[in-house]
């Protein structure tokens, strides 16, 4: 089983996780065919992806939300089944 993430520090996950995640700079590349997505950051490269690319990519548009970057209403109307932690 492979973990693919999303990752602007490339080079500081790769010291960290060494080859049990495969990495990639490209937020396409990651979701596609992705059964769920989990955001841990609030970088504007994440909040600026737009909520219908995640049904639009993603097998499984599922979506765990750890920093709350879109709002509830905005999703609801998308078809991406998304949780909201914390909020």
């Amino acid at each position: 089983m492979y973990i693919y993430m999303i990752l602007f520090g490339i080079n500081n996950a790769k010291n960290l996780f060494k080859d049990k995640i495969s990495y990639s700079a490209d937020y396409k590349d990651v979701l596609k065919e992705a059964d769920v997505c989990f955001i841990f950051t609030e970088w504007n490269e994440i909040k600026g992806i737009d909520i219908n690319e995640y049904v639009k990519l993603m097998k499984t548009p599922l979506v765990y939300d750890g920093r709350n970057i879109y709002k509830i209403d905005e999703v609801q109307k998308s078809g991406v089944e998304y949780y909201s932690i914390g909020r």
